[in-house]
């Protein structure tokens, strides 16, 4: 069975939501930033560039091309105390 959510009162000229469709409503932060939800909300999602994810991860509706390489500089070892 599937579930139909009424997003709407069904009375005639009421425009407002039902009570149990704002329960529902996805989060602002499963949404792609700066994509509206409907309800003024704006989404907060940052999804990454293929090109700044390992080649083979997925991301988005394709998958990453980094191939990695070069270097990663670590800082001195710290010394605490005398």
């Amino acid at each position: 069975m599937a579930y139909r959510f009424k997003a709407r009162s069904t009375t005639p000229g009421e425009y407002r939501f039902a009570t149990t469709v704002l329960q529902n409503l996805i989060a602002l932060s499963d949404i792609r930033s700066g994509t509206g939800r409907g309800d003024g909300g704006i989404g907060t999602c940052a999804v990454p560039a293929a090109t700044d994810v390992r080649t083979g991860v997925a991301v988005d509706n394709t998958t990453g091309s980094y191939g990695g390489g070069g270097s990663v500089d670590y800082p001195d070892a710290m010394t605490f105390g005398d």
